[in-house]
């Protein structure tokens, strides 16, 4: 069977301020406010038989982040130095509590805690990525050296996942992203 009873909606407002490069420095601002909701997101079919199971089923869409701000800027140096960064924050994103079993009796283990899909909310994220470059010219060529730190910081980033009321671990994070990375690299241009 086949029907057309998937929805999905987002609302929102994005804000940016731009500063071009120019006199050795550039910056760029950007913040997003928004509402995301869906009942067809990685799903092919509802998740329980109940007659509000597709009502139930629209939550809040699996990247929904009230909030997410952006700053990106590039500094010239003395000396052919040039640093560079960008921070980033989002607000929580949600996930969704079940039940450990077939709560309704429908076959399926998928039962919601809450009303709705995707109704709880896990932890805001962050980080802060730089760049320090070195440049030099060789006739036509340009060399750079150039180190970089990802989450400066070392900030832990957590990630929340649909969670079964019955895990020893309910409620907690699931996972979490990357701590402070650093690489050292060289690029030539010709």
């Amino acid at each position: 069977m086949t029907d057309d009873t998937g929805k999905s909606e987002f609302k929102g407002v994005y804000l940016t301020l731009n500063k071009r490069y120019s006199d050795g420095w550039s910056l760029e601002l950007s913040y997003t406010l928004g509402w995301a909701k869906s009942n067809t997101e990685f799903m092919d079919e509802v998740e329980n038989y109940d007659d509000d199971g597709w009502d139930r089923q629209f939550g809040y869409s699996m990247s929904d982040a009230r909030h997410k701000i952006t700053a990106a800027g590039v500094f010239d140096l003395p000396w052919g130095f040039q640093v560079s960064g960008i921070f980033f924050f989002r607000s929580a994103l949600p996930w969704t509590a079940y039940y450990g079993y077939d709560m309704n009796l429908d076959t399926k283990n998928s039962d919601y805690i809450d009303y709705h899909r995707n109704s709880r909310r896990g932890l805001d994220h962050y980080y802060i990525n730089a760049r320090l470059s070195k440049f030099f010219n060789i006739g036509r060529l340009r060399l750079q050296f150039f180190g970089e730190v990802y989450n400066l910081t070392n900030t832990t980033n957590f990630i929340y996942n649909a969670q079964n009321e019955n895990s020893p671990n309910f409620g907690e994070p699931t996972e979490a992203m990357d701590p402070r990375l650093m690489q050292l690299g060289i690029r030539l241009d010709f």
